[in-house]
């Protein structure tokens, strides 16, 4: 295609050829057939689904919750579908304004202003986030290519997935932006984001690829290879880039060819083990003790057969001497490939198949070693040694398909194995799974690969119902540990608003105990339950206003009318919330009976000489300047019982008189109170010992693993599911989703700096693809050295 001339007299230069222009125009006009059908799809999902969770809510509020997002949904459908594409279009503009301006560094926009924010921003945040890692797991090979493409097209040097106007990030914040008009609750917006996930997934797959083939057929890259993505590390993880029916590009050679070629080329020095040791066994391909006897190679149907029955746990199987340690073979721990030649079992194999039992026998290498599985894992997996290579044998597209059963069936053992630890019990229900499943194959596999789709398909329905209920559980912890932080930030505000209140004004003393004794739980309460923009919250502030201005002395005729006519209201609202909160009764008519006494004194400007005004001067007025210090001794387990009894009770009372429920855990004051000699941040930051694990713990992702090491030396192994904007507390869950652990940053760093945490991080890859890919990448370069 020819490339247009730029005339001497035309004042700019274009960002690129005609051509490149045109082309990201077509590219938008994919993107932009492909999305809006994609959304569509969501939201007739979205309507289903928020049916069914009215359906299934536990209340009353939370059922209307649901039937009211149905019927905003419904009513908003085409507006969140019109801002959505429009948001799409926005930022195709806002990257051909990027790419003509040179600017690289960062995303498509930025205000600039920096504010502080709410939990629902940091949840929806994170959601997207966590939508757009998602994505860029299953399609990271095609935005690779992609990013690589579009890069080249507008000469920009600096691609990244942050300027993608197609990418996973830029369709998640226009989803976002398009639910803002939304009145929905929090809950349902993020609903909205996982369904997106899960439902239009594959459709983004798809148009990445069509979006790779559109470039590809117009000469842009042509022979791109799917090496690591820029600023990666240099290891190889990515050797083909295909789809489900097709291969899209490769580098050129199949990988089984690939390895082939490259071990071949170390047979006179031997090739080195991940370990560091030298494999020898490499040298005499095709060797093995049967050679001389056999009089010619192995047919591959003799050779799978013999290996079926060392499967099967017959040490002496074939027709040749020797023996193989069927012990070895059942319990997993031990590469045994790498015996199979000189053991006899097998005789003289083909040179291919004998590189195929090479390379097999180096994957199994790298799987007994990897740190991220656990040893009852490996050895579960490490069973499945002869099953996989008679799969290689039988079809060497396991090495270049990454859609492979038995590929896949391996690569999700592997990664269901991160939330395993050996502490469990071999009763455990993913374990027991597993086994099952090792079992299967071991029994059943004979040349049938098709049996490895149908174990994967029931495996995949097990970790799926497993990930659902973790999932629930996870939320359950993380409202848990929400609960506390807003009772923390109630207890505070509540605190904060008595003491201004009081400032200045000499209270008694029985009045000081009513509103920090009782008259504060009810307003922890409605700062938990309605939030401190509600009427509820207001009213109850009013009130203390009203009543710690009714003690005040009353001086002038007027204020002694204002105090007539303002106390029936005041009384009444006090009544209310002792009602509320269940003050037993002597205690009200006490409080009652004394306050009276206040208030006719001050009412009818009489010497306090009754016996009713006797009992206030008993106990002196102390000055407003000793509340401050009320608050603070309040704070420890006793305080934390009342007002948890003070909550459980106004739980108790809606349950009985109207169908609503106080979405309030209980359980969320049963952690012990925290020591006031913990090191803050300000402290830490002194300490350079320290600080480099306060660094490594913030780089930690939500849905990272680490493994703790307890005080018994045992290891347990959580997920990092959510961390408090607050307080800074970081919420891990086990496998199950259960609360295993809720520590701040600096506890966690000081874990590290003790050795007791390791980050076992969830690779991108699949194990498959990064064992490929490390092995490549080696044996490049000891071919080079």
């Amino acid at each position: 295609m020819a490339i247009a001339s730029i005339t001497p007299i035309t004042p700019t230069t274009p960002i690129a050829p005609n051509w490149p222009r045109n082309l990201l125009d077509e590219c938008q006009q994919l993107a932009a057939t492909r999305l809006p059908v994609a959304l569509e799809g969501v939201l007739t999902q979205a309507d289903d689904v928020l049916f069914k969770l009215a359906n299934s809510a536990d209340s009353s509020k939370r059922q209307d919750i649901y039937f009211d997002a149905m019927r905003e949904l419904r009513l908003k459908r085409s507006d969140i579908a019109r801002q959505f594409s429009a948001d799409c279009q926005r930022q195709y503009a806002g990257l051909l304004a990027s790419a003509k301006s040179r600017k690289n560094a960062g995303g498509l926009e930025f205000s600039g202003e920096l504010s502080l924010i709410g939990l629902d921003e940091i949840e929806e945040t994170l959601a997207i986030s966590n939508f757009a890692a998602s994505v860029k797991t299953r399609c990271g090979r095609e935005l690779f290519g992609l990013e690589s493409r579009l890069g080249m097209l507008l000469k920009m040097t600096s691609f990244a997935d942050a300027n993608n106007p197609f990418g996973p990030q830029a369709i998640g914040d226009a989803l976002r932006r398009a639910c803002q008009g939304l009145t929905a609750a929090i809950e349902v917006k993020l609903t909205l984001y996982k369904l997106f996930d899960k439902f239009a997934g594959p459709a983004l797959l798809q148009m990445y690829v069509d979006l790779n083939g559109l470039l590809h057929n117009a000469g842009v890259l042509p022979n791109l290879s799917a090496a690591a993505a820029p600023g990666a590390p240099t290891r190889r993880t990515r050797v083909t880039i295909e789809s489900n029916e097709q291969t899209i590009e490769a580098t050129g050679e199949d990988v089984y060819s690939t390895l082939s070629q490259l071990m071949q080329s170390h047979v006179a020095g031997g090739v080195t083990g991940r370990s560091g040791g030298v494999n020898p066994s490499i040298v005499n391909l095709g060797g093995g003790v049967g050679a001389a006897a056999s009089g010619g190679f192995v047919s591959v149907p003799m050779l799978v057969d013999t290996l079926t029955q060392l499967q099967r746990g017959d040490g002496t199987a074939g027709h040749y001497a020797g023996a193989i340690d069927c012990g070895q073979l059942a319990v997993g721990n031990v590469n045994v490939l790498r015996g199979l030649r000189t053991s006899g079992a097998i005789g003289q194999m083909a040179p291919a198949q004998d590189m195929t039992l090479e390379i097999v026998s180096v994957l199994f290498d790298y799987i007994l070693e990897d740190r991220s599985i656990p040893d009852a894992i490996k050895a579960l997996i490490g069973r499945l040694q002869i099953p996989m290579l008679k799969v290689a044998i039988l079809d060497k597209g396991l090495f270049s398909k990454k859609a492979h059963p038995a590929r896949r069936l391996l690569d999700a053992l592997a990664h269901a194995a991160l939330g395993w630890y050996e502490g469990l019990p071999k009763s455990d229900a993913l374990y027991a799974k597993m086994e099952q499943v090792v079992r299967c194959i071991v029994s059943e596999f004979d040349d049938d690969v098709s049996l490895f789709s149908r174990v994967l398909d029931d495996f995949s329905a097990f970790v799926a119902h497993e990930s659902l209920q973790a999932a629930e559980r996870a939320e359950s912890s993380t409202r848990s540990l929400r609960t506390r932080e807003q009772i923390a930030l109630a207890k505070m505000a509540v605190d904060s608003e008595l003491r201004t209140r009081l400032h200045g004004f000499d209270v008694r003393e029985f009045i000081q105990n009513f509103l920090f004794d009782y008259w504060r739980q009810l307003l922890i309460i409605s700062h938990v339950e309605h939030g401190p923009d509600s009427d509820p919250w207001r009213a109850q502030l009013q009130a203390v206003d009203e009543l710690v201005w009714s003690v005040q002395p009353k001086t002038t005729p007027d204020d002694r009318r204002q105090l007539s006519a303002r106390l029936p209201q005041m009384l009444k609202s006090v009544k209310a919330g002792m009602l509320a909160l269940a003050m037993p009764s002597p205690e009200c008519s006490k409080f009652l009976s004394m306050l009276a006494s206040v208030h006719v004194v001050a009412i009818k400007n009489i010497e306090e000489s009754s016996i009713a005004a006797r009992k206030l001067t008993r106990t002196p007025a102390k000055p407003a300047t000793d509340v401050a210090a009320r608050p603070a001794a309040l704070n420890d387990p006793a305080s934390e019982e009342f007002i948890k009894q003070g909550l459980a009770r106004i739980f108790e009372r809606k349950a009985t008189d109207a169908p609503l429920v106080l979405d309030i855990d209980f359980s969320a004051f049963e952690a012990a109170v925290e020591e006031t000699n913990k090191p803050t941040v300000a402290t830490v930051a002194g300490s350079v010992a320290l600080a480099q694990y306060v660094a490594q713990v913030t780089t930690l992702d939500l849905g990272d693993w680490v493994e703790f090491t307890e005080d018994d030396r045992s290891v347990v192994r959580g997920r990092f599911t959510w961390i408090s904007e607050a307080t800074g507390r970081y919420l891990f869950t086990n496998r199950q989703g259960d609360m295993m652990r809720d520590i701040t940053l600096i506890e966690l760093a000081q874990v590290f700096k003790a050795g007791h945490a390791v980050i076992i991080k969830a690779e991108a890859d699949p194990l498959f693809d990064r064992i490929l890919g490390e092995l490549i990448d080696k044996l490049e370069t000891e071919a080079a050295a």
